[in-house]
């Protein structure tokens, strides 16, 4: 367990340090009405009491706890041995109890102090006047307690909900690329082994070919599938155009594409993707004989337009990998302010068109 709490409400500590100004009416009395030693006692009793506060804010459970009862048992000595001015300590070990971390530790460590400082006008050491003051006081200290409970409870109940956001996030990210590795590999795979199946006895060659395809596949899948764990999985779009071509011929779908235009790397990593899930649709479900990827600057944004010449669906009435496919393809670029629609209708083949905003 450490010593120092590592992130304490600054909003607190700040409010409660203003409170040590309040140190200056005990010194008052001090200077006024004692002499060498009773100045030098307490001007070090002062100092102690200033860090025996800062530290019951500052250090760790249970240190906190033992500081602000320190706190107490000084305040008392000092009233009694220097002067009852400085039953103010009592008020400040009370309102050291906002940063405990229990609610029993901080009634407490609250009720302590009250009930000293009512013990101290009992036995006649505090005049009424200043009883009476540090006894609302401690009311004001309680009532911050109040507002520095609800404070916590609240900064708690966000802090939670972000956690809550960032797995969810985190959760959708991850469903995204395996979306996209595995259902891209997974096809390839296919291909490639129904190929290699009919190669064996008709071109032994051209087989173990294919084979040597596999596994380079394989490895390049189990990669992406690491990548895609870390969080720094990226596809580059000229990269993914290549990757589309070997996949495009593995399915006997000619295939051609424009050279892509400069892009930055966010952005060239976004319409990889993008690109990715588009030909694996295309080659899983379209039965295409071309397939074309081509780019346009129109009104401010550059346009990816991926085409084939399949069967074509209703994209009202996609389901399964289309439309898991497409959302994955939305929420990566609306990351980067752009945006997909699908143009498809049954027996017209299908346009998928992403765009960016121009930069």
């Amino acid at each position: 367990m450490g010593l120092v709490r590592s992130r304490p409400a600054r909003s607190i500590l700040a409010f409660q340090a203003m409170w040590l100004a309040y140190l200056v009416f005990p010194l008052w009395d001090v200077f006024a009405g004692t002499g060498g030693l009773g100045r030098a006692l307490g001007l070090t009793g002062a100092l102690a009491v200033a860090l025996l506060f800062i530290a019951a804010n500052l250090v760790a459970w249970p240190w906190n706890l033992a500081a602000s009862l320190g706190l107490s048992g000084l305040g008392v000595a000092l009233s009694l041995g220097v002067t009852p001015s400085f039953c103010e300590a009592l008020v400040y070990a009370a309102a050291a109890a906002a940063g405990l971390p229990t609610r029993a530790s901080r009634l407490l460590v609250w009720a302590v102090p009250v009930a000293l400082l009512c013990l101290l006008f009992a036995a006649g050491r505090l005049p009424p006047p200043l009883f009476v003051s540090m006894l609302l006081l401690q009311l004001v200290v309680s009532a911050f307690l109040v507002v520095a409970e609800r404070y916590r409870s609240v900064e708690r109940r966000l802090r939670a909900a972000e956690l809550a956001r960032a797995r969810m996030e985190e959760r959708d990210r991850l469903a995204r690329d395996l979306h996209d590795v595995l259902g891209h590999t997974l096809s390839l795979l296919v291909l490639k082994s129904q190929l290699a199946q009919r190669l064996v006895r008709e071109d032994p060659d051209r087989c173990l070919e294919e084979c040597r395809d596999l596994e380079a596949e394989a490895r390049r899948a189990l990669e992406d599938v690491r990548a895609a764990v870390a969080g720094f999985r990226t596809l580059p779009l000229p990269e993914a155009i290549r990757e589309a071509e070997r996949v495009s011929l593995a399915a006997g779908i000619a295939f051609t594409a424009e050279p892509p235009p400069p892009l930055a790397e966010a952005e060239s990593g976004v319409l990889g993707l993008v690109l990715r899930e588009a030909v694996t649709n295309a080659v899983r479900h379209s039965h295409a004989k071309h397939l074309r990827v081509g780019f346009t600057r129109r009104e401010g944004a550059l346009e990816m337009t991926v085409a084939d010449d399949g069967q074509g669906f209703d994209p009202a009435g996609a389901a399964g990998g289309r439309a898991g496919g497409l959302v994955g393809m939305r929420e990566r670029l609306k990351a980067v302010g752009g945006g997909v629609r699908v143009e498809s209708r049954p027996g017209s083949g299908t346009r998928v068109v992403a765009w960016l905003p121009a930069r």
